[in-house]
């Protein structure tokens, strides 16, 4: 085993002739199964990460076997560290959003690789992987910067200035954070998964509602913490999330919209104004004012070419 690891190794950094694209594909995928083979599954991911991110269009059949990779090491625990389980995820979740995109396109074989029947069974094997909840402190620190710093067309977000659109603060907040367009509310990075979530009549409680429909973690960033009606729970849960989490509520004064506002410092939101999280949000028909539906905490700042 030792004997093959130095061989593998060896083969790797001896000088190499000039390879077309196509042969290092090839080689980088034959490397890969062999290394699997010999139970040295990270050794054959390197050499098709190594092809794939140095391709300025790497084929669709070394991006099937890159995912394959991932699924295969997600499967036998090769990612022991809970942020290389969830940079192997996401990656993973971008390969199959690529792929899948293909498909739609009719692209359904790649040099001998049919990806109509390959993908649907990585995507059902995807389903079994659980991401760990890692806060990014950084992501959200950039959103509540951006956040205060919004403007819609109905006035300020964070309380200045006319109440602007809650929902519409979240919308434009991510959209800056994360550098999109300015062609429109639904721009090309956030792309077709996100339509979902932000579309007319921008009602705060979509957010919740529409969030497992399609990948919209690995497109926006964030990992639903409570996505409930235990509204106790939810509650709790949002009076403990890290600054950047959405809060999303499913009545708010009487209103069946909802209500959405971004985590700015502990146990505070503010989206179309700011206030203490126990008080944003009072029900007329209640003595509880809080049905919260959703918290979303931001764990991982989507890839820049994602969705483009």
């Amino acid at each position: 085993m030792r004997c093959f690891l130095l061989l593998l190794l060896f083969f790797l950094f001896l000088p190499q002739p000039v390879f077309s694209e196509s042969d290092r594909e090839t080689k980088a995928i034959r490397l890969a199964l062999s290394a699997n083979r010999n139970g040295f599954a990270m050794t054959g991911l390197q050499a098709l990460l190594e092809v794939v991110n140095s391709s300025a269009d790497p084929s669709l059949k070394v991006r099937y076997f890159l995912a394959k990779q991932y699924v295969l090491m997600l499967e036998e625990k090769g990612f022991p560290e809970d942020k290389d389980r969830l940079a192997a995820i996401l990656r993973l979740d971008q390969e199959l959003y690529y792929l899948e995109e293909a498909i739609s396109r009719s692209r359904h074989e790649s040099d001998g690789v049919n990806l109509i029947q390959g993908v649907p069974d990585l995507r059902q094997r995807r389903k079994s992987f659980v991401l760990p909840v890692i806060p990014d402190t950084g992501y959200g620190m950039d959103l509540v910067s951006h956040l205060m710093d919004s403007q819609t067309e109905f006035g300020s977000c964070g309380g200045g200035g006319l109440r602007p659109d809650a929902y519409r603060c979240i919308l434009v907040t991510i959209h800056k954070t994360l550098k999109s367009s300015e062609d429109g509310l639904a721009g090309p990075l956030l792309g077709g998964a996100a339509k979902a979530l932000f579309r007319y009549p921008y009602h705060p409680r979509l957010f919740a509602e529409e969030w497992n429909r399609a990948d919209h973690q690995t497109v926006l960033g964030f990992r639903p913490e409570h996505l409930d009606t235990d509204h106790a729970k939810g509650v709790k849960t949002a009076l403990k999330a890290p600054v950047g989490s959405i809060v999303v509520w499913g009545r708010c004064e009487g209103d069946g919209r909802g209500h959405i506002a971004m985590v700015t410092r502990p146990r505070e939101a503010c989206s179309s104004y700011c206030a203490p999280i126990e008080s944003m949000c009072p029900l007329r028909d209640s003595r509880s004012n809080q049905q919260i539906i959703g918290v979303f905490v931001p764990t991982a700042r989507p890839l820049a070419q994602f969705g483009e």
